[in-house]
């Protein structure tokens, strides 16, 4: 299993045998209109989820995460993806591209 996030690494691969650090992958949710603010915060053009597709919990805030739970972390019922490590990406290279020169 991978997370679909663009530019994400967290698979079950690389995690296996590995300490995880609370790291778990959540399946889309079937609600119709959550799924649809999960797609939208993901953010990648033209593709939609399949029934494999999975989010690792690295792109939630905590206040979302439930890690009461023996068998790992276990998102809360109103939950969407707001960490992406692209959204930080594009704020550096913008801030470190130096303005236009007006002549």
């Amino acid at each position: 299993m991978h997370c679909c996030v663009l530019g994400c690494s967290s698979n079950t691969r690389i995690l296996r045998g590995k300490p995880r650090n609370g790291v778990a992958f959540h399946r889309f949710p079937k609600n119709e209109y959550s799924r649809k603010l999960w797609v939208n915060a993901i953010n990648r053009p033209n593709w939609q989820p399949n029934v494999n597709s999975s989010v690792c919990t690295q792109h939630f805030a905590e206040e979302f995460i439930n890690r009461t739970y023996m068998s790992g972390p276990k998102l809360r019922e109103n939950a969407v993806p707001t960490i992406f490590h692209w959204s930080q990406q594009a704020q550096e290279s913008e801030s470190s591209t130096p303005p236009d020169s007006v002549t």
